[in-house]
This record gives structure tokens, C-alpha cells and sequence, in this order.
């Protein structure tokens, strides 16, 4: 099968959805299928990420990101009159006008997704232009798609009751972590005292949760620990939050991490620290599981089908960062029962998720879908 993978954001990008696309075009190309990769990007694509004959670069569409979806239609279809291919697969909106540069649809055109679309709808009722720009350039294309793929049943549910989709043509392929995300050699012992927060700096992805619910754990007088932190974003911001709750000296930044730095702390980290907001899998806390690290989160869209509550970590109701401290505080006074969750998750992992399973579904699904008459 020749497939082309459309990308709206270049391949050293970092962040889940990045990881999701090499976790499982990696595992189409060693089963013999002929990858391309298509990112928007204003650099050239690494040739260490994908080999350059099989990546195609599109350059942005300068007015704003939401048009990069007509360069990318446009360049795709520009592919197509040399190169056929038997699937396009987009990842997000970015052939959302496809079909408009397409004088025939010889292909199946699929979607892969893990926005979380109820978040999308909230903030499309306060705002009608951001309602508008949804509408154009993610729902429509949700709707034309033949298949989507998406990364939990919640995410799933989202679509079908939020968006009106037919469930039929929606597969849920769940994520898993990198080989490189590994559990220490050595395990660990002792109190917890290495607790670590990966990703975004932005508030939906939790860090200033995390911050206010240590902020309540050294108020009980537990202060023999450190948070590091590894990621991105307003370190400003962080640094006046964790003052205001008076950990300040508490915390480590890290910086942003390629994966194999990223593994190597997570697999001495102690505890894991990952309340988002809203997540339709949670790759970071798949990721922290697969490392043999306890999770606490909140029981939010599809992080408990990542987390076993009790048995791999421990989740709290949303938004509810007393219950976080609490969580916390449970798990610092009984380090021998997180360290036990920390071996269940990484034994979850390494047996219920993986990135061979997802491409295999994937690949079924589309060869199913080839075969039906057109």
C-alpha cells in the first residue's frame, strides 16, 4: 500500500500527536508499506526523522495556520499526478480542501485525530468566528473523511455525540509509548522525593494545577522533595505561581527533552505529576506508566483508560486540586504502594498498548476499505 500522510505542523514538532505519527508510520514501513510525509514546515525536514525521498515539505501559507490546509491540499494534489497513491491520511484539518484540487477521488482520504472536540465546541459557543474556522477546517473534513482514527473510546464518543458522526467509520486505535520509554535498570527504593511534570506549560495541560496542589502537600508540612520540570512554555509565568504557593525552591526546569533524555528521567522519577485538563488518551502519562512510574491525574476524557485508578495511579475528580495534594500525600506516605503501581503500569503497557497493534489496525482497516466497490 502507498499511503500519504499529511502533517500541519513540522516533524521535529514536539509534543503526543508527533509521536503518534512516527509510532505508527515507522511500524507501516517495517511491514512493507511505502510511506511520504507531508508537514507544513519553514525548514527543511530532518533527514535523521523520515528519508528525504520520501518526505514532501509545504511551506506555510504566511496569512495564518488555519490556510496552511489549502498549501497542503494543493501540494498534495500536485503529488497525486505523479506519485498515485492508494491512501491519503491527514493528521488533523490539513486537507480540509482536498477535494477542491482533486478532479477525482481514486484514493481513500482518512483522518487521524486526538483534539479534543468537546473543548473545541465550548470555545466555538463563546467566539463565532473561532465557530466559523472550526467548522471550515476541522468538522467538515471530520465529516467527508471515509475513515477516522482516533485514540480511545472517549474520544470517540466525543465525535459521535458532539459532532453527529457515524460511529461506523470511527476506529479507535489506542496510543502507546516509544520503545526508548523504558522502566530503570536498577528499581527504585526509599521515600518519593523525584516527582517530575512533562509537557506544555499552557494551564489546560495542568503544571499550575500540579503546582497549587504541592503548594497544599508543603503546607501539611511534607517538604523533602523537588519537582522537576520538563517541557515548554512561560517559565515566568511557573516561577510566580510557585511562589505564590511557596515551593518555589522546590522546582527543577529541565527544559525541553528529546525522548531518550525524556525516558532517562522519567525512569528515576518517583511519581508523576500529569493533571490536564482534557486529554482523549494522555501520551505523556502513557509514557511516565511505561517508565514503571505511579501516575497521579484527574479522571478526565481518556486518561482512565490509560490509568487503572488504584492499580497503576491514582485519579482525583477534575479541577479538584485539594484532592490532588491529598492524592500526593497518600502516596509519599506509602512509597512502597506507589512503587508497586509503578511496576503495574509499566507491566500495562508493555501488554495492552503498542505502536505494531495501532499501524496493524490501522493498515486492516484501510485494506477493508479498498476493497469495497468505489
Amino acid at each position: 500500500m502507498r499511503m500519504l500522510i499529511t502533517r500541519q505542523f513540522p516533524l521535529d514538532y514536539p509534543g503526543g500527536e508527533t509521536s503518534h505519527l512516527f509510532g505508527v508510520a515507522h511500524e507501516m514501513r517495517k511491514i512493507g508499506h511505502e510511506i511520504y510525509l507531508m508537514p507544513v514546515t519553514d525548514h527543511p525536514s530532518p533527514a535523521s526523522l523520515w528519508p528525504p525521498a520520501f518526505t514532501r515539505d509545504v511551506p506555510p501559507f504566511g496569512l495564518h495556520h488555519l490556510f496552511d490546509s489549502f498549501a497542503i491540499s494543493r501540494a498534495a494534489a500536485d503529488f497525486l499526478r505523479t506519485t498515485p497513491v492508494d491512501v491519503i491520511l491527514s493528521w488533523q484539518y490539513e486537507t480540509a480542501y482536498l477535494g477542491a484540487f482533486t478532479r477525482a477521488r481514486n484514493f481513500i482520504h482518512g483522518m487521524v485525530t486526538g483534539t479534543p472536540f468537546g473543548l473545541l465546541k465550548r470555545m466555538a459557543r463563546r467566539n463565532p468566528a473561532r465557530a466559523l474556522a472550526y467548522h471550515f477546517f476541522h468538522f467538515r473534513q471530520l465529516r467527508q473523511a471515509q475513515v477516522i482514527f482516533c485514540p480511545s473510546h472517549y474520544a470517540k464518543s466525543e465525535l459521535v455525540q458532539m459532532l453527529g458522526l457515524d460511529p461506523q467509520k470511527i476506529v479507535v486505535t489506542h496510543l502507546s509509548a516509544d520503545a526508548v520509554f523504558q522502566p530503570a535498570a536498577q528499581p527504585a527504593s526509599g521515600p518519593l522525593k523525584n516527582f517530575i511534570f512533562a509537557g506544555s506549560f499552557e494551564p489546560i495541560k495542568g503544571l499550575f494545577d500540579a503546582i497549587a496542589a504541592l503548594g497544599l502537600v508543603a503546607g501539611q508540612g511534607c517538604r523533602d522533595w523537588t519537582l522537576k520540570i520538563a517541557g515548554w512554555g512561560d517559565t515566568d509565568a511557573v516561577l510566580t505561581a510557585a511562589r505564590a504557593a511557596g515551593i518555589a525552591a522546590h522546582l527543577q526546569f529541565l527544559g525541553r527533552l528529546d525522548r531518550p533524555a525524556l525516558a532517562e528521567e522519567l525512569a528515576h522519577a518517583d511519581l508523576a505529576i500529569l493533571p490536564s485538563h482534557t486529554e482523549t488518551f494522555g501520551l505523556s502519562i502513557a509514557e511516565a506508566q511505561a517508565c514503571g512510574v505511579p501516575v497521579v491525574s484527574y479522571a478526565i476524557g481518556g486518561i482512565p483508560e490509560v490509568v487503572s485508578p488504584a492499580e497503576t495511579g491514582l485519579l482525583v475528580p477534575g479541577f479538584d486540586q485539594a484532592a490532588l495534594a491529598q492524592a500526593i500525600l497518600s502516596l509519599i506516605q506509602n512509597p512502597e504502594r506507589a512503587r508497586q503501581m509503578g511496576w503495574r503500569g509499566a507491566q500495562t503497557m508493555r501488554e495492552k498498548f503498542s505502536w505494531a497493534a495501532a499501524a496493524q489496525q490501522m493498515i486492516a482497516t484501510l485494506e477493508e476499505l479498498q476493497a469495497q466497490p468505489r
